[in-house]
């Protein structure tokens, strides 16, 4: 009994190390050996209501699969179910129609992330069911935490199917979210390379991607002073008292823009952890197709709402509002946190929600709120591994 619980002790310590940093297992910025990266190539959409072998599930995790998607469930204090695709872009779009979990401390991902730790994110809080988050990360730099995005909107995110979308290419990264087979969609968040926030573009996400979903918690322990910052953010610390929380994922389409494919993979050619060593290079799909990956100097815009339509996985902007709806990596920084409020007219049928109109106002309320110290999911399924460990003893 002794051992169990000095190991239970030990596990906490880790997970305190564990949670402030991603996770790779080999950086070319770090190892110049290591593997290339499989390209997807093309366009791949996956229908969870069955398990796919376009995706790996880590370490510990087992999903359930029902007409609703793939269901990431926690009913314990170690698990931490997450996938993430077995071949990456570069460059790109994503999207996943999916449901947020519910719970204190309870955390849903979707992000995008490279060997080197960029990182594209979209977030869920449990206890925060009408808000998203968004975030980004290069080369796993983690010295500040003013990059964070949230947002409010009208629809539950847990009850109800969304339809959230990354697009990311050389020039800017597109946050943006509709309703499921809408043919529309919001733009929440436009960030530029050459926003402030990427610091001369060194910490712009720039290197291949794979997609990673999965279900974390982020305040196992409230008493553990190395994680005062992540419980903070959470809101909460974990309880486990209405388990189970489940994030729910019904499909998620994976467009790559790259110039990669099944016989030329993406490989990093020096150490620089930047696009231009990567080959292939270049645009050889989406709205950008047969153009260079050079990175845009327009920085006159760096946040709008927009309404368009998605077309083959990739968003296309028919209309920008901006002025009111514009929240500038300026502001951001100075700020650490931004928080914009969105109205969605929604009309519901069969338990579905159906979006008809969209608005949105960015304003500043969010200053006082903490920084998010957490950049990626996969400190959760390193946890998990401990704790398969510590059971076995």
């Amino acid at each position: 009994m002794f051992t169990k619980a000095l190991s239970a002790t030990v596990l906490l310590s880790t997970l305190s190390l564990v949670q402030a940093q991603t996770f790779s297992s080999c950086n070319p910025t770090e190892n110049s050996s290591c593997p290339d990266d499989a390209a997807l190539g093309g366009v791949q959409t996956t229908d969870f209501s069955q398990a796919s072998s376009d995706w790996t599930e880590l370490t510990g995790t087992t999903l359930t699969y029902s007409d609703d998607g793939a269901l990431f469930t926690i009913e314990a204090l170690l698990e931490a179910p997450t996938i993430q695709s077995n071949k990456y872009i570069m460059f790109g779009a994503v999207s996943a129609v999916m449901k947020a979990s519910d719970g204190d401390s309870i955390v849903s991902s979707f992000i995008l992330e490279s060997d080197d730790l960029d990182e594209i994110d979209w977030e869920w809080l449990g206890n925060e069911p009408t808000q998203v988050q968004t975030n980004f990360f290069g080369k796993g730099d983690t010295s500040t935490y003013d990059r964070g995005v949230t947002y409010t909107i009208s629809n539950d995110t847990v009850t109800t199917f969304v339809n959230y979308t990354i697009e990311w290419t050389a020039e800017k990264i597109v946050w943006s979210l509709g309703v499921p087979d809408s043919g529309t969609s919001t733009v929440m968040r436009t960030l530029l390379a050459t926003d402030s926030l990427t610091i001369n573009q060194t910490r712009y996400p720039q290197t291949p991607m794979i997609v990673k979903m999965g279900n974390w918690i982020a305040c196992p322990d409230s008493s553990d002073t190395d994680l005062a910052g992540t419980c903070e953010w959470a809101g909460a610390a974990w309880n486990g008292d209405d388990v189970p929380y489940t994030m729910t994922v019904k499909s998620v389409t994976i467009s790559d823009y790259g110039c990669g494919n099944s016989s030329n993979p993406y490989k990093y050619t020096d150490m620089t952890g930047d696009a231009s060593s990567i080959t292939p290079s270049g645009y050889c799909a989406g709205p950008l197709k047969n153009t260079d990956t050079s990175a845009s100097s327009d920085s006159s815009v760096s946040a709008a709402t927009s309404t368009g339509t998605v077309k083959d996985g990739v968003f296309v902007e028919s209309s920008t509002s901006l002025g009111s709806a514009t929240a500038t990596g300026s502001d951001a920084a100075a700020t650490g946190d931004s928080s914009t409020s969105v109205s969605l007219s929604t009309t519901t049928t069969s338990g579905s929600s159906v979006t008809t109109s969209a608005s949105a106002q960015v304003s500043d309320s969010a200053a006082g709120k903490p920084k998010h110290k957490m950049g990626a999911l996969d400190a959760g399924v390193m946890v998990l591994g401990l704790g398969i460990g510590y059971l076995v003893m």
